[in-house]
């Protein structure tokens, strides 16, 4: 059968299908340009196939007027010139019709009163906001986002919203809330963000990302009620220890699955709160898989229950020397949340990119304190890459405590390590001397 003669329902399921496939907002317009019937097809059901129009900071706003149907419009781009700030306000006019708007905007090129008064208005279609201000700022941004009611997706960077709480009040829709390189702790307090919160009832992702690494300090919140976030499934956190602990202490998030936290270096982290946070939370206690990354310039360990690319738990250090502060992450665990009771393998790698040298200086005693805590783990996986700078440390470990660390290990899994060289012969060092232990 040719596909003239299909009957129009046909076409427009094989379309739903087309789009849908789609990368490009404005994916449909092949479909268009192939005949009139296609057209007719394709725009007399602009809700089934999800038509959008894409503005961009190069796109000729006028001329697309002029040709398209009154659909949906997608506002995205850089705006770095005055050129493209025009192209952008043409589109935000029509602000009854655009969905979704995902800006960069570089203020040392914009003057900001230009953006700010593109924004200044109601978007009672808006579905996703997107915005990042590049240098950081702090703006009295959004007055109008209240009228934007049907908002599921906020995602804001480097802007300070003393209006936070306010803004979330009218966005009872979210359902994923990013705020990254936020400028100051003060815009956003701990019991300000719980607070903030409690009234998302749908949010099912949080993302928390500071900018600065000065904090003011947290009073108690124990005794405050806890805002109980029933949907929430992804949590992510960056930041320092205190701001965690603080906010911890004020929620619930009984079906969270995912957990990434990165806490900036510091002399000192206070994880009481957060130790007492994981122990409540299904999902993080029968975890028994752990790895280990060595990064620049973080380093992490990441905790499964099968492989992990569903990561359940992330904890990791951001620091301009993360050599020199890794082991700090053995003290993010102990009672009341024992993950380590319960983990059997544990792999350690490294990025492709990694900076060798530095690892080069860690000194034996470092690795030896970080693997004291993982008493349970029967499985060591190594990777080329980190190989050569823990083989010291455990040869180090047959002339004094062969079972200091890893006192259940079973097995040792090395990649592509040749049978030969002193990085071999320390390994076999080291294994020998675990079998004779054993066996006595």
């Amino acid at each position: 059968m040719s596909i003239d003669v299909l009957p129009d329902d046909v076409l427009l399921s094989i379309y739903d299908y087309y789009v849908g496939e789609a990368t490009d907002v404005e994916g449909w317009r092949t479909l268009v340009h192939v005949c009139r019937r296609w057209r007719n097809v394709v725009f007399g059901s602009p809700r089934r196939l999800h038509l959008r129009v894409a503005w961009t900071n190069k796109s000729h706003v006028r001329e697309k007027l002029d040709v398209l149907p009154r659909l949906p419009i997608v506002v995205s781009g850089n705006c770095d010139t005055i050129a493209c700030l025009e192209n952008i306000k043409a589109a935000l006019e029509h602000s009854d019709r655009v969905c979704q708007i995902e800006l960069m905007i570089n203020q040392q090129q914009i003057p900001r009163e230009d953006v700010l008064v593109a924004l200044d208005k109601p978007f009672p279609a808006l579905t996703d906001l997107d915005l990042s201000l590049c240098p950081t700022s702090y703006p009295e941004l959004l007055k109008s986002l209240g009228a934007s009611r049907h908002l599921r997706s906020l995602s804001l960077g480097g802007i300070g919203i003393p209006q936070f709480p306010a803004l979330l009040a009218f966005s009872v829709d979210l359902n994923s809330l990013h705020l990254h390189d936020i400028p100051h702790y003060r815009y956003l307090t701990p019991d300000t963000t719980a607070t903030a919160l409690s009234g998302l009832t749908g949010l099912e992702t949080l993302s928390l990302r500071f900018k600065s690494f000065q904090t003011d300090h947290q009073e108690s919140h124990h005794l405050l009620p806890r805002s109980v976030l029933l949907s929430l499934i992804c949590f992510d956190y960056e930041g320092v220890s205190e701001y965690l602990e603080a906010l911890v202490a004020r929620i619930d998030t009984p079906v969270l699955e995912r957990l990434g936290i990165t806490f900036f270096r510091q002399p000192t982290f206070h994880t009481t709160q957060l130790l007492w946070f994981l122990s409540r939370i299904p999902e993080m206690q029968e975890l028994d898989k752990a790895r280990m990354k060595l990064a620049n310039p973080e380093v992490w360990i990441e905790f499964s229950s099968s492989d992990f690319s569903l990561s359940a738990l992330r904890l990791g250090i951001s620091s301009e020397k993360p050599e020199r502060h890794f082991p700090c992450l053995a003290r993010f665990f102990g009672l009341p949340f024992n993950i380590l009771s319960t983990l059997e393998s544990f792999y350690i790698v490294a990025c492709p990119h990694l900076e060798q040298y530095r690892w080069d200086r860690v000194e034996n005693a470092q690795w030896v304190e970080l693997f004291r805590p993982f008493v349970e783990v029967k499985n060591l996986y190594l990777s080329k890459e980190v190989t050569p700078h823990i083989a010291p440390a455990l040869q180090e470990l047959v002339e004094k405590s062969v079972t200091e660390v890893f006192p259940t290990l079973q097995n040792v899994f090395l990649e592509d390590l040749l049978p030969a060289g002193p990085v071999y012969d320390a390994i076999m060092q080291f294994t020998t001397a675990r079998r004779l232990s054993v066996a006595l």
